[in-house]
């Protein structure tokens, strides 16, 4: 036992070694948290339609954004302060479901092989590093799911209670955790079977839910005229937007196992020469024995009660990114993978075979390396993002400093980071650009331009 518990913290270890050096901020949807935060603690509304900087909806849940402003109030304002309070709960939740990984491979009887490869399977799959790094709603939402799981074990009243006070705090957490919450509710059904005890037991756990997140979902309504309100659904999408079919499909289904920017890593792999569908096609052929084999042991009786979340995530994770087409909306499955990754672990001591237990841990060594390119690109990236940002507002300081409507991340840095607020433009000026590191930027008159990317368009 005790070597049990060093090997597991060994790997936990390696997995904060691995985030603990990773960027704060992504300049993505982390800041328009930060930028939510703030506008709740300067306003003293905690429910305002939208953020102060660029005007981006608060569509919520608000849960985490609560935690962030309160570590703004803490800061006093200080933006360093801020950025590390934040971190170190990032770090705190995320340790903490990595630990419940461990004991929930415990309950399901796994020796000390099965429980190190579904601790390292969960750390290191590549979106549990990616939101661990930084300041992001998804390892607490893990959290509480693990444990709103773990609570149920005993098919009594106070443990559902407990359960809906967890699943109460999920729905105030995320948009889509209504997901994990009927996960949770068929996954109680399955372990303790249909009756009407136990229907009760799951109407009590989900009026207890539902008190907690009534508030938000009253807002919402009076709002925005839906009780569940997302931004994303004001766009127009469609199933796998460009390109041809196949390339889409099977980016999405790579994605899945975060492993993206194969154009990247391709690009850095001479014999591959550059085509990133050949490495896209080599780490699907890769992964999918371990996808099957995950699939197909959910069908044993001890994981009966897993299949209602790995298969309902990992559908709803699929489709969300045939639409959107992104690698980082993966990480909309990381709710259900640490049920996977217990279900690998048994499959792996069941086996009894040392080619099985040494394809699981390439697996997952391949995993931490994709991983561990994820955190090097984003790193150098968003560095470089904010040096550039930072040298060009300083080199023209007395100008108008003006962003695109729709460039909300320039507009996020420049004001959380450097204080500058953007006037906003509804076209780009008609000026030749300058690359500066990871932005462009142009003057027109006495005015500062500063834009991501080239556009053909003069609309923004």
């Amino acid at each position: 036992m005790e070597r049990t518990r060093i090997l597991i913290l060994f790997i936990a270890l390696v997995y904060l070694s691995v985030v603990l050096f990773g960027p704060i901020y992504r300049y993505c949807d982390d800041l328009r948290y930060l930028a939510i935060s703030k506008t709740i603690m300067e306003t003293g509304n905690p429910a305002p339609l939208a953020e102060s900087v660029t005007g981006a909806v608060f569509d919520g849940p608000p849960l985490f954004e609560y935690f962030i402003a309160a570590f703004y109030w803490l800061s006093d304002g200080s933006i360093g302060l801020w950025a590390i309070l934040s971190k170190l709960f990032v770090l705190t939740v995320s340790l903490a479901a990595v630990l419940l990984v461990w004991r929930l491979a415990k309950d399901y009887g796994l020796s000390e092989k099965g429980q190190m490869a579904a601790v390292a399977l969960f750390a290191f799959y590549p979106p549990t590093l990616f939101t661990s790094t930084s300041v992001m709603q998804d390892m607490l939402l893990v959290l509480f799911t693990l444990s709103a799981f773990l609570v149920m074990k005993k098919d009594n009243l106070l443990s559902f209670l407990k359960a809906g006070l967890l699943m109460g705090l999920m729905l105030l957490l995320k948009v889509t955790a209504p997901l994990a919450v009927v996960c949770i509710i068929a996954s109680a059904l399955i372990r303790f079977g249909v009756s009407k005890r136990n229907l009760l037991l799951c109407a009590a756990a989900l009026a207890v839910a539902s008190v907690l997140w009534a508030p938000w979902v009253i807002r919402d309504l009076q709002v925005f005229g839906t009780p569940v309100y997302h931004h994303s659904a004001e766009g127009t999408y469609s199933f796998y937007p460009g390109s041809t079919a196949f390339e889409k499909v099977l980016y999405v289904y790579v994605s899945l196992w975060g492993v993206p920017a194969a154009n990247s890593i391709a690009s850095a792999v001479h014999f591959i020469g550059g085509n990133a569908i050949v490495l896209e096609v080599c780490l699907a052929l890769f992964f999918t024995p371990l996808l099957l084999i995950g699939l197909k042991s959910m069908l044993n009786r001890p994981y009966h009660p897993f299949i209602p979340l790995i298969s309902l995530g990992l559908l709803f994770t699929l489709v969300y990114m045939s639409i959107f087409v992104k690698w980082p909306d993966s990480r909309h499955f990381i709710f259900a993978m640490p049920f996977f990754a217990v279900i690998i672990g048994g499959w792996m001591e069941s086996v009894k075979n040392k080619r099985a237990s040494a394809y699981v841990a390439l697996c997952i060594i391949v995993l931490l390396f994709g991983g561990l390119f994820i955190e090097y690109s984003i790193t150098e990236n968003k560095a470089k993002m904010l040096d550039s940002v930072g040298a060009v507002l300083s080199e023209n300081a007395g100008k108008e400093f003006v962003a695109c409507k729709s460039d909300y991340e320039i507009k996020w840095v420049s004001s959380l980071f450097f204080g500058k607020d953007a006037v906003m433009a509804d076209e780009y000026p008609d000026c030749s650009p300058v690359q500066k590191g990871k932005i462009r930027y142009c003057l027109d008159n006495n005015r500062l331009f500063l834009f991501k990317d080239a556009t053909s368009s003069s609309t923004c």
